[in-house]
């Protein structure tokens, strides 16, 4: 649980575990929302520990809403599995040709682009990952948009990209999401069959954030 970390180890912990070293303000955010997170979560920090690495909303837990975008745990990463810019560029064209969005809807490639290329943190399917972060953002934020107002006939689309949620290789490839993360996502998709927006704005305030997707 996060009241067992304290603050070096924490630091400890985020440094080992992300990329980019982060600012004292970041470091605080992260604090604050991991505070913030409920019961079921905090077990997903003491598993950071773990060779095989949860990267789905384990790692959007920790850094979703900080200065820059959700980025993935490198622990899969650059010494094991190094990666140019060309293959990561190749990544995420594939990707997005593969992840359509809402109508409208656009990725914020600079973005994701810097979160994949990063110096020193460059690994075989970081650009896949990142576009799939951004592809299930922009699904639940469309779903939820639909929710709110009422709109069968979108939330029935969004409801169909949801479903496929568990599909992707961030959620069922066990190198980068446990059974814990899939646990997570099977509720969102439970919810959102029923209409129940709680688990996906769970899932919302858990994985993304406004400066992760770009509406229309």
């Amino acid at each position: 649980m996060i009241a067992d970390l304290d603050t070096p180890e924490l630091e400890e912990l985020l440094t080992r575990s992300l990329a980019a070293d982060l600012s004292p303000e970041g470091r605080g955010r992260i604090r604050a929302r991991l505070d913030a997170a409920p019961e079921r979560r905090h077990g997903l920090l003491a598993r950071r520990r773990r060779t095989v690495v949860t990267v789905g909303l384990a790692a959007a837990l920790l850094v979703a809403g900080t200065a820059g975008a959700a980025q993935i745990i490198r622990e899969w990463g650059p010494v094991d599995h190094p990666a140019t810019i060309a293959e990561l560029d190749a990544e995420i064209s594939a990707a997005v040709a593969d992840n359509t969005l809402p109508p409208g809807y656009s990725y914020p490639l600079a973005q994701i682009r810097a979160a994949a290329e990063k110096d020193g943190g460059r690994a075989k399917n970081g650009g896949t990952l990142s576009v799939q972060q951004h592809y299930m953002c922009a699904w639940t934020d469309y779903w939820l948009a639909a929710n709110k107002t009422g709109d069968a006939q979108r939330q029935a689309a969004a409801l169909s990209k949801v479903e496929a949620f568990p599909k992707l290789m961030l959620i069922v490839d066990q190198r980068f999401a446990d059974d814990s993360i899939r646990d997570e996502i099977a509720q969102v998709v439970a919810g959102a069959k029923a209409g129940d927006a709680a688990p996906v704005q769970e899932l919302w305030g858990a994985a993304c954030s406004d400066a992760m997707v770009v509406r229309p």
